[in-house]
């Protein structure tokens, strides 16, 4: 059996809290036995659970956390682990350090380009600890791989793409009504909706521009946004919101645990992110769309009109991102591309390969 310790600096939910959940539910559990070690209580702990795994419980807080790198160590050695499988960024650079101080394989995972910050003066460092102390850098999409190699000049020999995924027979078209009924919308209304967490990087603020834009030309259309948030930027959105009057039309929702019935409620799904590593959301609502140009809300505007009003296009799109999805975005492909890396690895360093 290979032991793989499994950490995340983030306790969800959210896109790179739900990878790291299904990796470590889909592996073969004759083949791996999984040490879990996360920041606190929270939504990946209770997933977690429900599967019957007990996490340890180490606090990272803090610029650097040597007692948490120490306690890191320790759980490594404790339970004879035989691989490392980071994901984020702060996790990546700590499991980098651990790997240094054990000589135990590292797999980082990178999810996004926004924990990086360019103008840090410690970024040259934590890259060079991070490609020192891992023996593969996984990056969720091939712009995302391209982007850190050429900027922030992580070893690019090292490098893989493993897409995201989602557990296609959760994501099957059901159509459903509950939301519609539940919200008081008649049988002629359009519903919009996005999915994610209330960040900069979301852009709700474009696609509010944008609902303004539509509902000028078109009076039935309501818009369902589902994502955890509070702070400055939701009392910025909702302010935004009032400035435009779109009070009874815009529905902020939170989170929404079954994303699921969420997206079979949906006319017409829209991801207005200024930036992504790749997009779980958009895989979930099994979407092959309509590209528009970031900080664009006409733009926007145009491409959701014109999917509500070409029936043709709709079909047609539905059907090739279902063939797609099927084809490169499934679990099943996800399991088997980590399990042939996990071993490909501890084969090329020369550990032995549990049976």
């Amino acid at each position: 059996m290979i032991r793989i310790l499994h950490t995340i600096d983030t306790t969800g939910p959210g896109g790179a809290e739900t990878v790291f959940v299904d990796l470590i539910k889909g592996l073969d559990p004759n083949r791996f036995v999984h040490v879990v070690v996360i920041r606190g209580p929270g939504w990946v702990f209770d997933q977690l659970t429900t599967h019957g795994l007990t996490p340890y419980f180490i606090n990272s807080r803090g610029s650097f956390n040597v007692k948490y790198l120490m306690e890191l160590v320790n759980v490594i050695k404790k339970e004879k682990v035989n691989l490392i499988q980071s994901h984020l960024l702060g996790s990546n650079l700590y499991c980098s350090l651990a790997g240094i101080l054990t000589g135990i394989p590292v797999v980082s995972t990178f999810h996004g380009f926004v924990d990086f910050n360019a103008n840090e003066k410690l970024s040259r460092l934590k890259t060079f600890l991070i490609n020192r102390g891992s023996n593969k850098l996984v990056f969720v999409s091939d712009s995302l791989k391209k982007r850190f190699v050429q900027e922030r000049k992580v070893c690019d020999s090292k490098s893989v793409v493993i897409y995201n995924a989602v557990v296609i027979s959760q994501c099957a078209k059901k159509v459903d009504y509950s939301y519609r009924k539940s919200l008081g919308f008649k049988n002629d209304v359009v519903v919009v909706g996005s999915v994610g967490n209330i960040r900069v990087a979301k852009g709700y603020s474009y696609l509010l521009q944008a609902a303004k834009t539509i509902l000028q030309e078109n009076p039935h259309f309501r818009f369902l946004i589902a994502g955890e948030g509070k702070g400055k930027l939701l009392e910025e959105l909702m302010t935004l919101r009032h400035a435009l009057g779109l009070q009874d039309v815009v529905y902020f929702l939170g989170f929404q645990a079954d994303i699921p019935t969420f997206l079979n409620n949906l006319d017409i799904f829209v991801l207005s992110s200024m930036s992504e590593g790749f997009s779980i959301a958009t895989i979930e609502a099994m979407v092959n769309g309509i590209l528009v140009t970031n900080h664009d809300p006409s733009g926007l505007a145009r491409a959701i009109i014109e999917l509500s009003t070409d029936s043709e296009l709709k079909k047609r799109l539905t059907h090739n991102a279902l063939l797609k999805v099927k084809s490169q975005y499934s679990s099943e492909v996800l399991i088997d591309k980590y399990t042939a890396l996990y071993e490909s690895i501890l084969l090329k360093e020369k550990f032995k390969v549990p049976s």
